[in-house]
């Protein structure tokens, strides 16, 4: 507060000291005299001091109009009665107002001005300064114009007498005080409106809605403007609820759409779905039919034979009176009789178990809501078999016996090299071992395991010609790695075989028809030999975990589960199109589970079972598109997703489940 008072105050000084200014006679050298004002006990005394110094005397002009070397500075008290003086009336400012040139005179003298002025634009009025000519407009009186907050200040000092000091040692010496305004607090001043700019009169506070400052006339207007607020406010309210209620039609509207749009769609499906009804319905009652007219036929047919047999043994028989004739027609009847059995046997085995039924329930839900078709050129996938993933850097590996390539994909299925050699003619499974970073293939044709690095360069080949021997092939089909013990099996298709291998080649075992093989080392046991088994027809495809191994059976249409000391544990399937039976399982996988998932390639499904072997689920068909199978050819589960990669060596695809 002092400090801007203090400005304030010099600022006026400035102002009004020009016209002011006298020249002291009896001057012996011409130069500027200052009296020096001395502090008071009271507080802080703006003192003007003798400067003899030219930079001195600088530095004062620089702050005061300079007239000449000769003029001298009228008393502190002489200013401070030139700001408190109207210059119209030549009186004490009463109610000061300020122009727009910042000259204030007394509101009187102004409407008073304002009367005798003839000057008018339109509705306005223009009142020309009397100090500097300079005009201001005016819609109304000046009662309108801003107060000079100000001179009303000093004004108030001065009629309180707290504004002015007396030298002690000089009578005739008046300065001005500061010290009564140095103390005051900032909240004591006189607040200002918001609006007119007028001080207040009395203790004001904010108003709660806008954090204003108004006085009493323009408090009410801001009351009155709040409460016509309220009405647009109540128009707004209004204006919402009409566009909720439109909303809230529209949103009826599309709910009824959308209940019409599954109403239709539901009953066309219940129509298809009550037309394959009676469609299958009307096959069982055609099979029934011809199988009821071929069984009396072959009733009729025993019936006859029997009656036969009956008079031959009644009669017949008995009236041959040579042995050798009655062994004859003993043979023959027997033979009649077998062929008319036979017929009947026939007929029961071509009975179909029944008509198959594809409902989808949560048993057979399929293992993903929207399978992904990935998006690669048939030039990349010429019939695509074996899968294999590096599980560190997410690299998958596919087997296309059509290129007589292996195609490497990186983690968002995108081709990144293609692995080939001179010597592989027909790729078929592939399995990728950690711990040596190395990708085995197995060559149908070329009844050998190629081995490569990670980069794709050929390092050694295990098995080198067709043969039925310890580390002899005849088309090898699929192959799987024991990761805890880099241990490699491998479907020796065309021998019926599985054998067990070490990464590093050499021979581990076999699990093979019933014969006894020389003694393996299996999970660090040594047992005597492997003892045969359930002979294997042509299997396909093995998958291997810490707990089981589990053999696609292909020709046999069964999956077999071994344990690792080469003993069955259960078989899973059996010729048939119902879910749980297979049709040439070609491929089987495992997951992080233990779970079994069987590429049931003649069925054009896959069926999952759990590690016990019971059944889980089923997904695919007969098809082309998205969903749908050729053969399949083979299969990944990816350990880190969840997500089944299915490879279709006919409609040269792979599939994300």
């Amino acid at each position: 507060m002092s400090a801007k008072l203090k400005a304030m105050f010099k600022k006026q000084i400035s102002l009004s000291m020009g016209p002011t200014l006298e020249r002291q006679e009896g001057s012996a050298d011409g130069r500027i005299r200052t009296q020096e004002l001395p502090n008071t006990a009271s507080g802080e005394i703006v003192t003007l001091r003798r400067n003899n110094s030219y930079r001195r005397r600088q530095r004062w002009s620089r702050r005061f109009f300079f007239m000449s070397r000769h003029t001298v500075f009228r008393s502190s008290l002489g200013v401070l009665e030139d700001m408190i003086i109207c210059p119209i009336c030549k009186k004490k400012l009463q109610s000061p107002k300020m122009l727009d040139c910042q000259h204030t005179f007394c509101r009187k003298c102004l409407e008073i001005k304002l009367e005798e002025s003839s000057i008018s634009d339109d509705s306005e009025k223009v009142l020309s300064c009397p100090v500097c000519s300079s005009t201001t407009r005016l819609s109304t009186s000046p009662e309108k114009l801003p107060t000079n907050l100000s001179v009303e200040r000093v004004l108030r000092a001065v009629e309180n007498g707290s504004f002015v000091a007396r030298v002690p040692d000089k009578a005739n010496s008046l300065v001005v005080n500061f010290a009564p305004l140095i103390g005051r607090k900032r909240e004591e001043e006189m607040p200002k409106c918001a609006k007119c700019l007028t001080g207040c009169e009395l203790p004001a506070d904010n108003c709660r809605h806008c954090d204003l400052v108004f006085c009493n006339v323009c408090q009410s207007q801001h009351v009155a403007q709040l409460k016509d607020q309220l009405k647009t406010i109540i128009d707004q309210l209004q204006s919402s609820i009409d566009k909720l209620e439109h909303r809230v039609v529209e949103f009826k509207d599309k709910t009824e759409s959308m209940k019409d749009a599954i109403s239709k769609e539901y009953d066309a499906k219940l129509a298809a779905l009550m037309e394959e009804k009676n469609s299958k319905l009307s096959s069982v009652e055609e099979l029934w039919a011809k199988g009821e007219d071929s069984a009396r036929l072959l009733k009729k047919l025993m019936q006859n034979s029997q009656l036969e047999l009956a008079k031959q043994m009644d009669v017949g028989f008995d009236v041959i009176a040579d042995n050798c004739e009655k062994v004859s027609t003993f043979l023959y009847l027997h033979k009649k009789a077998t062929e008319t059995i036979s017929k009947g046997l026939a007929w029961q085995s071509t009975l179909p178990d029944g008509i198959e039924v594809r409902l989808r329930d949560k048993d057979s839900r399929p293992a993903a809501a929207r399978p992904k078709l990935l998006n690669l050129r048939n030039a990349d996938l010429q019939r695509p078999s074996g899968l294999a993933i590096d599980s560190r850097r997410g690299d998958i590996y596919v087997a296309c016996p059509g290129s007589n390539q292996v195609v490497v994909l990186d983690r968002l299925y995108r081709v990144v090299r293609r692995i080939q050699n001179q010597g592989m003619m027909a790729p078929q499974g592939v399995t990728f071992v950690e711990s040596r970073q190395e990708l085995f293939v197995t060559d149908k044709w070329k009844h050998s395991i190629f081995v490569y690095n990670r980069k794709g360069q050929l390092i050694r080949n295990i098995g080198s010609e067709k043969g039925s021997g310890e580390l002899q092939f005849h088309s090898p089909w699929g192959i799987a790695c024991l990761q805890s013990r880099d241990w490699l099996y491998v479907a020796d298709m065309r021998n019926d075989r599985i054998q067990i291998l070490g990464a590093d080649g050499t021979y581990k075992g076999t699990i093979a028809p019933s014969r006894r093989l020389s003694g393996s080392e299996l999970l660090g046991r040594r047992i005597p030999a492997i003892l045969g088994v359930h002979e294997f027809n042509e299997p396909t495809d093995v998958a291997v975990s810490d707990a089981a191994i589990v053999v696609a059976d292909s020709g046999n249409h069964k999956i077999k589960v071994f344990n690792h000391r080469g003993q069955l544990m259960f078989t899973i399937g059996g010729f048939g199109i119902f879910r749980g039976l297979l049709k040439s399982p070609e491929v089987v996988k495992l997951d992080a589970q233990g779970n079994i998932f069987v590429g049931d390639s003649d069925n054009k499904r896959v069926q999952v079972f759990t590690a016990q072997g019971e059944f889980l689920r089923v997904f695919g068909s007969q098809g082309s598109n998205v969903g749908h199978f050729g053969w399949i050819s083979g299969l990944l589960c990816l350990p880190n997703s969840g997500d089944v990669l299915v490879a279709d060596s006919i409609n040269n695809a792979l599939q994300l489940f």
